[in-house]
């Protein structure tokens, strides 16, 4: 007897009621089609004790054996196809996927499943995304983590949506690889029903994989338990309908295999009947457990034959272990490639298998830099070996038919400082040292004139090694050439500018400081500090900043971080992606220690703007600077300021970060030490000396703040002629 559901659950259920109600007494229900109604059809058949055989549902939910215990089918399920997608993907390097998939145990079962099997298989789920009305939130999705290989499950009117939303957003190509089921027949895009044209469906789909059951045994020449191949059933088959294939007649292998089933496990429980001496039969059904566990135990033990899809040999979840065919979507066609066969165990390719259109231009935007073949970030293996001059080893540096790539290959190039800047930036670097040993020379060589003995020389050549350190600070850079470890580097040049940095300034404002104290002393002579103590001073300021820096490196010293500058990708090809890399220097505390060395240079520069303040009176310059120094610090200032603002904002690109900084330190200390030094060298050159009065300065002011006079005082005559020349 049979009954037509229209793949309507309350159809297909009334009417499989309606013919168990009616004698004689049904024993099982063969070849259940649609999922939808094989399931709670199940259900009801499970309280009638028979036994229901399908050679169409392939739906995952069925495995359960506790609740769907007499169940069987001649078709592989659902889950068969994981272990086969699996293979696949290894047979062609694919270790990275994303799913997308539709609501409902049809779809989610086995998208499920792939990701509960992604670490055993050695593989990553990127993303799994459910399938709403939304698409375009799917697919931007998709396209921000670079999802090349996508597993789509759902039914056809949302799989198209889906696919013209891959389109519209333009992602789709020959790298990009589609992955669906093969339910639907070879024009199932002329179903769709969205703004895309078929001939845009099939450009995203081209070069797609199809996966599901194979309906027919590989070799079409096999002989089957009924004696003929599957080209002799078909060619009956034909036959019986004038030359057409009807709707469905997709299945009609695993069907026929079903009603084999059923006849040799109805036969092999007469003869079990029989053997017991039991005077049942099988007539004798009265939807008893009994008789109805005997069927079941026959399918399990008895049932064993070659089959139109395979061998039928059901497990303990009444599934026979049958191949999975792969197609591949060619065009506007749809063709086998292979089987997974042998318990998923290896392909057998068709026609040599699958097909490729890529092709990929290797060449690097700067095939000189050092390369870091990298996994992360999306990124894969590759098929061939990669050089970075030369790129893909085996296939030539142009790659036509290769297998698309998971996700693209991330070539970490190393960034360096440009050597042609480094020169540069040297170049300018050791003229302000030439130029600081010459106004040394100069100082020294000229130490007893009384010009340079008044602005102390001693001092002087303090202030000119501060700048030489300053400058000496540029020559630490992260250039290839330069065979020296980046902490090192960053120690360098952090050490050799504060140390600098206060050993200049700090000798500058420790001369103005003598000026301002003897100016605001009435023992002049008593209170005047020597050489000698200054240089103490300026010790004690440089020695504060070494602990600091010291204490820093101990306790939590500077690690070598590498950093991808994401912003910068080069994209070489579908395969290979140039990503930029910096090396810096991290330390987790570096906020506090740096903090503490800008603070003692910034309170060294407001104490040294003070005193140039309160000593602007004294108008010989020979012996006060303090107009210079406060240019000095306004220069110092604004460049700080400026700097600091710029070089974070420019902080990624190494080449402007360093001739930026370099720039505004040999710029800085140029000015400081060309401000200082060239007035006195022009007046050495003319013969100058120390002429002149010096006033009192302003701090020297009655309690009410009235000036009083003060008798101009010949320096000439107040110099103490010592070997450290006190003023």
């Amino acid at each position: 007897m049979t009954g037509k559901s229209d793949c309507d659950v309350g159809v297909g259920i009334n009417k499989v009621m309606k013919q168990v109600m009616e004698p004689p007494a049904k024993i099982m229900v063969a070849s259940v089609t649609c999922s939808v109604v094989a399931l709670p059809l199940n259900d009801v058949l499970n309280e009638w004790n028979l036994i229901s055989l399908s050679g169409s549902t392939s739906l995952y939910a069925l495995d359960d054996r506790k609740k769907n215990p007499r169940f069987f089918r001649t078709i592989a399920p659902d889950t068969f196809l994981i272990p086969a997608r699996y293979r696949l993907m290894k047979e062609l390097g694919w270790r990275k996927f994303s799913v997308v998939h539709e609501t409902g145990d049809i779809f989610s079962s086995v998208e499920n499943g792939m990701i509960a099997k992604a670490t055993e298989n050695n593989s990553t789920v990127l993303t799994s995304r459910v399938l709403t009305n939304d698409v375009e939130l799917q697919v931007i999705a998709l396209k921000k983590i670079d999802a090349r290989i996508i597993y789509v499950s759902a039914y056809e009117e949302n799989c198209l949506a889906f696919i013209c939303e891959l389109y519209r957003q333009g992602h789709y190509g020959p790298h990009i690889i589609l992955s669906t089921l093969n339910w639907w027949g070879p024009s199932w895009t002329t179903k769709a029903n969205t703004e895309c044209t078929e001939e845009e469906l099939l450009e995203v789909l081209n070069y797609s994989i199809y996966f599901g059951p194979s309906l027919a045994y590989p070799d079409e020449n096999t002989p089957t338990i009924s004696g003929q191949s599957n080209a002799e059933f078909d060619a009956r088959f034909k036959e019986l309908h004038n030359g057409s294939m009807p709707y469905a007649s997709a299945y009609r292998n695993p069907s026929y295999d079903a009603v084999w089933a059923s006849a040799l496990a109805l036969n092999a429980t007469m003869n079990n009947l029989k053997a017991k001496g039991s005077k049942k039969r099988l007539e004798d059904f009265a939807y008893d457990t009994e008789m109805a566990d005997m069927l079941t135990n026959s399918l399990y033990e008895d049932v064993r034959f070659q089959g139109l899809t395979g061998l039928i040999d059901f497990d303990e979840k009444g599934s026979p272990k049958l191949n999975i065919i792969i197609e591949q979507q060619q065009g506007t066609e749809r063709k086998v490639i292979g089987y997974v066969m042998d318990e998923y165990r290896s392909i057998k390719w068709v026609d040599g298998g699958p097909i490729w259109n890529t092709r990929v231009e290797v060449t690097l935007a700067n095939p000189e830099a050092k390369v870091n073949r990298k996994e992360g970030f999306n990124c894969g293996t590759m098929p061939a070996i990669y050089n970075p001059k030369i790129g893909l080893i085996g296939g030539g540096n142009l790659v036509d038919g290769k297998v698309p790539v998971d996700s693209v290959t991330i070539i970490g190039i190393e960034k360096h400082v440009s050597v042609k800047l480094y020169i540069a930036m040297n170049a300018w670097a050791v003229f302000g040292i030439l130029q600081s040993i010459a106004f040394l020379a100069v100082n020294i060589h000229f130490r007893k004139r009384r010009l340079i003995k008044m602005s102390s020389p001693k001092i002087n050549s303090l202030i000119l090694v501060g700048c030489i350190l300053c400058y000496s600070s540029s020559f630490y850079a992260d250039v290839d050439v330069v065979k020296l470890s980046r902490i090192s580097v960053c120690m360098f040049r952090l050490c050799l500018f504060i140390m600098g940095f206060s050993t200049a300034f700090g000798s500058l404002f420790a001369k103005t400081w003598r000026v301002h104290l003897i100016l605001t002393s009435k023992a002049l002579k008593h209170t005047a500090l020597s050489d000698k103590y200054i240089a103490l001073m300026v010790m004690g300021l440089v020695l504060i900043n070494g602990i600091i820096i010291g204490t820093w490196q101990i306790y939590d010293p500077y690690e070598l971080v590498k950093k991808d500058l994401a912003d910068q990708m080069i994209n070489i090809s579908d395969r290979l992606i140039e990503l930029p890399q910096i090396q810096t220097c991290v330390s987790g505390k570096s906020l506090y220690f740096s903090g503490s060395l800008y603070l003692i240079q910034g309170v060294t520069m407001a104490f040294g703007a003070f005193l140039a303040w309160e000593t602007k009176n004294v108008k010989l310059q020979a012996l006060n600077d303090s107009k210079l120094i406060g240019i000095c610090i306004y220069n110092v200032a604004v460049l700080s300021i400026l700097g600091g603002i710029i070089l974070f904002i420019i902080e990624d690109d190494l080449d402007l970060y360093y001739g930026f900084s370099s720039g505004l330190i040999i710029s800085g200390t140029m000015l400081t030490s060309n401000i200082i030094f060239v007035p006195k060298v022009i007046s050495l050159k003319r013969g100058g000396e120390v002429v002149g009065t010096v006033l009192e300065s302003t701090v020297a002011m009655s309690q009410h703040s009235q000036p009083r006079h003060v008798a101009p005082i010949n320096v000439a005559h107040k110099i103490t002629q010592t070997s450290e020349e006190v003023i």
